[in-house]
């Protein structure tokens, strides 16, 4: 099999090209304006979720210390959060598990995959006591 990858992309002429993804290096940004954080974040192309309103960050996805990479996903936890759902489909089960830790809520995941649904609208405002469905693929 081998040989005949090798062969038919020797044939179409498909080069091999090696290219080096680039980490970027979460760091700790709690107490931070979080415009500039955003911003930052955003330069290095991040998916970046902000969770609330608030000039300062108190808390974060992932955290201190992780390599993250392009397109990956970092959530900010501002001073002004007002537990309002976030919009939560077409996430990963991972991203969008991260996201309700972080606003320590409790769920239930159906499926797996992508979030294809969730029972609460984005834009509401949320009772911590409330457990999320969301639903995935199946």
């Amino acid at each position: 099999i081998q040989d005949i990858i090798v062969n038919t992309s020797k044939y179409l002429s498909i080069e091999e090209t090696k290219t080096a993804a680039t980490g970027y290096m979460i760091k700790d940004y709690r107490n931070n304006t979080t415009a500039e954080i955003k911003k930052e974040l955003q330069n290095h192309s991040l998916n970046v979720v902000t969770l609330g309103t608030g000039t300062k960050i108190i808390d974060q996805y992932p955290s201190n210390g992780i390599t993250i990479y392009k397109h990956d996903l970092v959530v900010l936890l501002t001073n002004d959060y007002k537990n309002i759902m976030p919009n939560l489909v077409g996430l990963s089960y991972k991203e969008a598990k991260s996201i309700l830790d972080l606003m320590n809520l409790k769920y239930e995941l159906i499926g797996y995959g992508y979030v294809t649904e969730q029972n609460i609208p984005s834009g509401e405002k949320i009772d911590k006591d409330i457990v999320l469905k969301l639903k995935g693929l199946y």
